[in-house]
C-alpha cells in the first residue's frame, strides 16, 4: 500500500466539495469548470462554431455569490463575539501566533468553522518542532507547540483499530522547494502519524513515497503518548465519518439558479431586441429606394402606396426567470435552517426568539468546533509540560442579540431573590444583552459590590 493512496469515502466525497468550494470562490472559479456546472445546449455537436457558441453562452451567464455570502454571514454569526479562551500562561502566546507562522488563534478557528461549513470536515494536528538530538523537549526552551489546521481534501487516509483507537492519519501537504536564487515550487509532501505498539509516530514522505525523517515525539517530561495529537472537526460530530457539509445544499441550488440564468440570457439576447418587418414592396422599389433604413424617432421610411412596416418581438420568456426566483427563495429557505431548531418545524425567526445557538446546526458546528481546539491545546500543554485541565476555549453560541428590557431584568432578578434561578445565570444572561461586558467575571462584579454600589450586588 502507497502512502498516497485514498480513502474509499474521501474520494466519494470530492466531487461535492470542489462544488462547494468553487461556489464560494465565486464566478470564476464555477465558470472555468465548464461543462461540469453548465452543460451544452447541444453537446453532441462538437464544431468549432457550436463551441465558439458554447463559451458565448457560457460568457452571459451571470452566477450570483450566495452561497459565498451565506459562509460570511455565519462565520459572522459566531464571531460577533470573541470566543472564550483560559490558558496556562505558558501557552497565551497561542493567542496570537497559534500556528508557530503568525495566525492567531481567533483567525485559524475562523479557518475552521469556514471549512466545516463547506465540506463537513477538517481536522486540528498539535505539534512541536523536532528537537536537537541529545535534547529532551523540556531542554529546548525556544521551542512551542502549535496547531495545524488541515482541509478536509489534506487528510487522505485514516484507520481506527478494532477498539476504535486512531491509530493512522495520512496528511497531505505542500512545501515550497527552491529551484534557484529566485524560484520556488511546491512539491507533494505526506505527513503520517501513527500508532506502533501504543507509541505515538511521526513521518514525512515525499511524492515516490521516500520516508525523508522519522520521529517520536515526547511530551515535557520525555514521555512518549500514547495517542494521536488530532482531533476530527465535523458538522455533526467530532469522528472519523464524514458529515454532510451545511454548505452543501445551497451550493446545489446556486448551481442551478447560474444554469437558468445562462438560459435567460441567452434567451434576452437572441430575441429580445425587436425585428423590422416591411411587406407590400416590390423588387424594383427596393432596387430605387435602396435596402438600409434607418431605425429611430428621427427617421421615417417612405413606403409605395400599399406597403407596412411594423416590429415583429417575441413574447417575453418568463420561465427561466421565474426558475431563477424560485431558487433565491429556496437558498434563503436553506440558510435559514442552518441557524434553525433541529426539528426544521420553526423559521429562522422564531429560532431567534425561542431557541439559543445550542439547538442549531451552526450552534453544533460551533460547538464542535470549541471541542476540538479545547482537545488540541490541551495537547500542546502536555507538550509544554502546562496544566491541561486549565484549557478553555468556547465559540459564541449566541447568533443574535438577546434583548433585555428594565420588566425583564426586574423579574429575573425577582426569580433569584425567591431562589428560583442562580446568581450566575442571572449574570450570564445580562453578559448575553450585553448589559454587563462579556470580559467582566463573577469574581470581578463580586469585588466591586464589596468595594461600592457600583457592582452587581444581588446577594
Amino acid at each position: 500500500m502507497s502512502v498516497t493512496n485514498k480513502q474509499l469515502s474521501y474520494e466519494q466525497s470530492l466531487s461535492k466539495w470542489r462544488l462547494v468550494e468553487r461556489c464560494v470562490e465565486g464566478e470564476k472559479a464555477v465558470k472555468k469548470a465548464g461543462v461540469a456546472y453548465l452543460p451544452m445546449p447541444n453537446p453532441t455537436d462538437q464544431s468549432e462554431e457550436n463551441l465558439t457558441r458554447y463559451e458565448q453562452y457560457k460568457t452571459r451567464a451571470q452566477f450570483v455569490n450566495y452561497t459565498g455570502r451565506t459562509k460570511k454571514g455565519l462565520i459572522g454569526g459566531v464571531f460577533r463575539k470573541d470566543p472564550v479562551v483560559e490558558l496556562p500562561s505558558e501557552l497565551e502566546y497561542l493567542i496570537d501566533d497559534a500556528s508557530r507562522n503568525g495566525v492567531s488563534l481567533n483567525n485559524m478557528s475562523k479557518l475552521t468553522t469556514g471549512e466545516v461549513l463547506e465540506t463537513g470536515r477538517s481536522g486540528l494536528l498539535s505539534d512541536y518542532p523536532q528537537a536537537e538530538e541529545g535534547l529532551t523537549l523540556s531542554e529546548t526552551k525556544d521551542n512551542k507547540a502549535y496547531v495545524i489546521h488541515y482541509d478536509a481534501d489534506q487528510i487522505i487516509n485514516w484507520h481506527n483499530d478494532a477498539g476504535g483507537t486512531l491509530d493512522l492519519v495520512v496528511l497531505h501537504e505542500l512545501e515550497e522547494v527552491a529551484t534557484n536564487d529566485f524560484s520556488y515550487e511546491n512539491e507533494n509532501r505526506y505527513r503520517v502519524l501513527q500508532l506502533i505498539d501504543g507509541i505515538y509516530f511521526q513521518s514525512y514522505f515525499d511524492d515516490g513515497g521516500e520516508m525523508l525523517w522519522l520521529s517520536e515525539p515526547r511530551k515535557a517530561d520525555g514521555s512518549t503518548f500514547n495517542e494521536i495529537p488530532f482531533s476530527w472537526v465535523g458538522a455533526e460530530d467530532n469522528d472519523e465519518t464524514i458529515d454532510n457539509a451545511p454548505l452543501y445544499d445551497i451550493a446545489v441550488v446556486n448551481i442551478g439558479h447560474y444554469r437558468n440564468s445562462a438560459d435567460y440570457e441567452e434567451s434576452c439576447f437572441f430575441v429580445g431586441q425587436p425585428t423590422p418587418v416591411v411587406s407590400g414592396l416590390t423588387q424594383s422599389w427596393v432596387d430605387d429606394n435602396g435596402s438600409n433604413y434607418m431605425i429611430g424617432s428621427r427617421s421615417a421610411w417612405l413606403l409605395p402606396e400599399g406597403g407596412s412596416g411594423s416590429l415583429m418581438q417575441a413574447a417575453p420568456n418568463q420561465m427561466p426567470l421565474e426558475a431563477m426566483r424560485d431558487k433565491v427563495e429556496q437558498m434563503i429557505a436553506i440558510g435559514a435552517r442552518v441557524v434553525q431548531d433541529k426539528s426544521g418545524n420553526e423559521t429562522a425567526t422564531t429560532a431567534r426568539i425561542n431557541h439559543t445557538g445550542e439547538s442549531s446546526a451552526l450552534g453544533t458546528v460551533a460547538d464542535n468546533v470549541s471541542a476540538a481546539y479545547t482537545k488540541v491545546i490541551k495537547w500542546c500543554a502536555e507538550f509544554m509540560g502546562d496544566n491541561p485541565d486549565e484549557v478553555e476555549f468556547q465559540l459564541n453560541t449566541e447568533f443574535f442579540d438577546m434583548t433585555l428590557d428594565a420588566q425583564t431584568i426586574t423579574a429575573q432578578i425577582m426569580l433569584v431573590d425567591r431562589g428560583f434561578m442562580g446568581k450566575n445565570d442571572l449574570r450570564d444572561n445580562l453578559r448575553k444583552g450585553g448589559i454587563v461586558a462579556t470580559d467582566r467575571t463573577n469574581e470581578d462584579l463580586d469585588g466591586e459590590a464589596e468595594n461600592d454600589s457600583g457592582g452587581l450586588d444581588l446577594e
